[in-house]
């Protein structure tokens, strides 16, 4: 599609002093150049500057609103170095609402990053330290329209939007206080803005990171398949509660979720007691409600524990 284009430079810099696993930038500068390549040519007449961040480089339609889209765009490094670009338009048609251009997947050579990689993702102008978990969908991904993208669970239906081009990143540590680590730290970072790193990544926080990713891995590989959601209809309970067998805990436990992806980890025996998680939003009368099921529940939990079987599970249940 043959488009009227302009190109604007947008300039980024570091707001501050830059330290992980956070720091902040902001547009320093914005230029509009007729051509891509004067673009070029004005990053090239920069020298080393030791707040630049980066340039990008949008292909911006006339007649169109381009606030925060562009028809192709570029970033470059703090050096002018050209580090990742977009695959296809990111507008749409306003009366048909379809996209201009369907993204087409990214091959593995138009990767810059794989899975386990350390990199920096940058949202709202914070530019936060984590680890690539997925690289984005494939043209074969795309064009098989009966495969699922797993981060949204739905059918591409060979129509990938642009928003697709995005890789799985992961960044904080894990919270044992939380059920999902997966849920708590994963983002969808857009490809144009997730960058090589910059500064120096300290040991600590490489092992922390790569330490989250193993954990997510395992949540998806064992974990998820492994429990068995009980709602308060089925428990008398007044919050849902997650059981798992020795196929991925250590010991037998139940998870009694609480808001915000916050559980109580409490252990399965004649005493129960809990191991770990956050009392604030439960109260002592219901927390000694969930220990009365545990052992009115106690032989069958200790069996599902020991051979899982979620039907058996879930007709032997006795509400408190």
């Amino acid at each position: 599609m043959k488009q009227d284009l302009i190109y604007r430079l947008r300039i980024k810099r570091r707001r501050t002093a830059a330290m992980y696993p956070s720091f902040h930038i902001y547009d320093a500068e914005l230029f509009f150049y007729p051509t891509k390549e004067a673009a070029e040519d004005k990053i090239r007449g920069f020298g080393w500057e030791p707040d630049l961040y980066c340039f990008i480089i949008e292909a911006c339609p006339y007649n169109r609103d381009v606030t925060n889209r562009a028809y192709r765009r570029w970033v470059y490094d703090d050096e002018g170095v050209l580090i990742s670009e977009t695959l296809c338009s990111e507008f749409e048609d306003p009366q048909t609402r379809e996209q201009d251009e369907y993204f087409p997947g990214r091959r593995p050579d138009q990767c810059r990053f794989k899975p386990g990689d350390i990199v920096e993702y940058v949202f709202n102008d914070t530019v936060t330290l984590g680890i690539v978990m997925e690289c984005p969908p494939t043209p074969e991904d795309v064009a098989d329209k009966g495969s699922r993208c797993s981060r949204y669970n739905k059918p591409f239906e060979g129509k990938a939007e642009y928003e697709e081009d995005a890789y799985s990143i992961l960044s904080g540590k894990i919270d044992l206080h939380k059920y999902s680590q997966y849920y708590e730290t994963h983002e969808f970072s857009y490809t144009t803005t997730v960058m090589p790193t910059s500064l120096p990544v300290p040991p600590e926080m490489k092992q922390q990171l790569k330490h989250l990713l193993i954990n997510v891995y395992d949540e998806i590989e064992y974990a998820n398949f492994d429990e068995c959601r009980l709602g308060p209809q089925s428990t008398g309970l007044e919050k849902p509660l997650i059981i798992r067998s020795k196929m991925s805990t250590s010991e037998p436990v139940i998870y009694y979720l609480t808001p915000g992806n916050g559980a109580l980890t409490v252990s399965v025996e004649k005493k129960p007691k809990r191991i770990r998680g956050y009392m604030d939003s439960v109260t002592t009368e219901e927390f000694a409600k969930v220990k009365e099921w545990i052992k009115l529940n106690y032989d069958v939990l200790m069996s599902n524990w020991n051979e899982p079987d979620s039907g058996a599970l879930c007709e032997n249940v006795k509400k408190v």
